[in-house]
């Protein structure tokens, strides 16, 4: 393995590079497809169609989806592509079976490993109380596996609150155009993290299809200081953001913290030490300090305490270990030589606080004659 570089703001080192969407259900694909996306509004789609055209055959797919999905049909034609339907079929899998029977698309955005309770606070207490009501897309792949292409949030909360897990599938292989393409026109979904939007705008530097973070801010329809902070939060080192407790609701202000809090354990030479540290900031760890018994608050206010409390700890137990090597590293502003002969050695070295007398390899009788010496000095 090669050797590790310092964590700083400016020049991000590879042990803290996420490898480009290699979550456990999230496989590396060319970030071409944002492109794609791009074209839905830049350019014509099909010849003589304009993008007024699209746009509105595009709602009118949306329109026509929803109301199949919400039909409760086991059987359905839905909208893939501009002019394109494929047939779906209602599959309901058990609970018990979910994580061995389905998986989700390689193209999909999500940090599947940073999904619980609280990142999924906007469906999770429905879906524990009344099950799914709104079923995911997919698709069977070679295998008879279901691939999820839409609704792996409620895919994850149905494994997490022991409910069936209702998709739509089709036995056609859906590309990644195709999953653009629902995702465009599903219904209103939890907005990317910082942290995923930042993997998508990384990928597109690292493929070459922007050169510099203004050119993905013009393509993504964003700012540039968007762009870097989303970029800065996907670059901090996969065991800190595996823990964070409420990945979608962590705002700027506290990846900047963290970012501080990188950067200082990196100069004090203690990654290794806050990397430990952080890794025992589990979930678990974290709610046994913050709730308390009988809460009955939101999951989205309780994930913001957590966050808090993941947050301020590190940056506290980050200052700690600045404090203590400062503290402990002892400031030589210069050493003079006093007298040398053979091995015996006398000099003075210039410290913050004033001067020390150093000696190497004198006998006691040689130590106590200087010190006699120097006590004669100041007692004139």
């Amino acid at each position: 393995m090669p050797p590790k570089k310092a964590f700083t703001k400016k020049n991000v080192p590879e042990k803290n590079k996420r490898a480009k969407f290699t979550r456990p259900d999230v496989i590396a694909e060319p970030a071409s497809h944002v492109v794609v996306a791009r074209k839905v509004t830049t350019t014509p789609h099909i010849n003589g169609t304009s993008d007024a055209t699209y746009r509105e055959a595009q709602i009118k797919a949306k329109e026509r989806n929803e109301a199949l999905l919400k039909s409760g049909a086991h059987f359905v034609e839905l909208a893939i592509g501009y002019s394109q339907t494929a047939p779906f079929e209602y599959v309901e899998v058990p609970a018990d079976e979910i994580l061995v029977k389905t998986a989700v698309f390689k193209g999909n955005a999500r940090f599947q490993s940073t999904l619980n309770q609280y990142s999924l606070f906007d469906i999770y207490s429905s879906i524990q109380t009344d099950g799914q009501t709104y079923p995911a897309v997919g698709y069977f792949d070679e295998s008879g596996k279901i691939i999820t292409v839409e609704g792996s949030r409620r895919r994850w909360t149905c494994h997490l609150t022991n409910k069936p897990f209702k998709i739509l599938v089709t036995p056609k292989i859906l590309t990644m155009k195709n999953a653009l393409y629902l995702s465009k026109i599903s219904h209103a979904k939890q907005e990317l993290s910082l942290f995923e939007k930042g993997a998508t705008y990384q990928q597109l530097l690292d493929d070459g299809i922007c050169a510099t973070a203004a050119d993905v801010a013009t393509l993504m329809d964003t700012s540039e200081p968007s762009v870097t902070y989303a970029r800065q939060a996907f670059n901090m080192p996969n065991y800190l953001i595996d823990n964070i407790p409420s990945i979608n609701t962590l705002g700027r202000p506290s990846i900047k913290k963290l970012t501080d809090a990188l950067t200082l354990a990196a100069q004090a030479n203690e990654e290794s030490d806050l990397k430990q540290y952080i890794e025992a900031l589990t979930l678990k760890a974290l709610q046994a300090e913050v709730l308390q018994t009988g809460d009955k608050e939101t999951l989205f206010k309780i994930g913001n305490k957590l966050n808090k409390k993941f947050v301020s700890d590190i940056v506290k137990y980050a200052k700690s270990l600045g404090k203590s090597v400062h503290k402990n590293k002892k400031k030589i502003i210069r050493r003079k030589s006093v007298a040398t002969n053979g091995e015996l050695k006398c000099f003075i070295s210039a410290t913050s606080k004033g001067f020390d007398l150093v000696t190497e390899n004198l006998t006691e009788e040689k130590k106590a004659a200087i010190l006699a010496a120097v006590k004669e000095i100041i007692e004139q």
